[in-house]
């Protein structure tokens, strides 16, 4: 099973999640609507970039006990310049600091 899962502030991660959903013909849901990830072998995370964070995505990934035979996947939706070096290492840092080290290598 695959799911694809985010955190919206204003919507339009909402419906990037929801249009990759649409085209794939897998199951979207807020990552407050998430209670077990466990079940999942596709993870797709979609999360809103907020202060130096992505929205969500912490609370998310602490409801799953093991990425062991799993594959996530972390999209980032925000005004940060995605071929700038600088920006792509900061939020790879902020990533790195809010999930396990499993989850991120």
């Amino acid at each position: 099973m695959n799911i694809i899962v985010y955190g919206s502030q204003y919507g339009t991660t909402k419906k990037y999640a929801e249009e990759l959903g649409k085209q794939t013909d897998i199951e979207v849901k807020n990552y407050k609507d998430i209670d077990d990830l466990d079940k999942y072998e596709v993870i797709v995370y979609f999360g809103a970039l907020y202060a130096g964070s992505v929205m969500g995505m912490k609370k998310t990934f602490r409801k799953l006990s093991s990425c062991e035979n799993k594959t996530i996947i972390i999209v980032t939706v925000g005004l940060a310049d995605p071929t700038d070096s600088e920006n792509i290492q900061n939020i790879r840092n902020n990533i790195q600091k809010h999930i396990s080290k499993d989850i991120y290598d």
